[in-house]
């Protein structure tokens, strides 16, 4: 696992369903967790009907310093899972 952590912010951030739909394609932009099963369905029901989808997904922002706190704290439990599993052999 790298080291890199990308964070880019972006003053404006574009509706690209919007931008999907003017360009002929399926668009739904999905900001509620429990719509997201109902949103693959639409975008695959175009699929099948032979429409390009975007689906775009509004996420909480996190912070960099909280995403490399979260890597480090991966990569901790992940060499002590190594290393339990290698006592158990």
């Amino acid at each position: 696992m790298s080291n890199r952590i990308i964070d880019t912010d972006f003053g404006v951030q574009p509706d690209f369903a919007k931008i999907a739909e003017a360009c002929g394609c399926y668009g739904e932009q999905v900001v509620d967790p429990n719509a997201v099963d109902g949103a693959i369905a639409r975008a695959l029901a175009a699929n099948e009907r032979g429409i390009p989808a975007v689906l775009d997904f509004i996420v909480a922002r996190a912070d960099a310093a909280d995403l490399r706190a979260l890597h480090l704290l991966r990569q901790k439990l992940s060499g002590a899972a190594q290393a339990e599993s290698f006592m158990e052999e």
